[in-house]
């Protein structure tokens, strides 16, 4: 007999979890990661698009944090991450089904 379960999550509305992961000092991965109802979601998409577009090359993350923004980003020990290395999108609809969020950049 296992020691544990799976419960599939029954949510009141969907929930959308963002992780954010960048490299702050030359192999040192730093992961923030924050959930969001739907509404909230649809408040930081455009925020997420941006970084991914414009902000993922080589040292060029560390310079999102001079923009106004509202979703939460990784910081270290060192302060800010310069390198953008993934955004993991997930979310949990009301039903407990779980998908993988893609943005689309056009």
């Amino acid at each position: 007999m296992k020691k544990y379960k799976l419960i599939k999550p029954i949510n009141e509305q969907k929930i959308f979890t963002v992780s954010i992961e960048a490299d702050s000092n030359d192999g040192d991965y730093i992961t923030a990661t924050d959930s969001y109802t739907e509404s909230e979601f649809e408040e930081i998409v455009e925020e997420l698009i941006r970084l991914k577009k414009y902000y993922s090359e080589p040292h060029q993350f560390e310079k999102f944090y001079d923009t106004e923004y509202e979703i939460d980003l990784p910081f270290s020990e060192y302060g800010r991450c310069h390198t953008l290395s993934s955004i993991d999108i997930y979310c949990i609809d009301e039903s407990g089904q779980y998908y993988d969020v893609e943005l689309n950049e056009k």
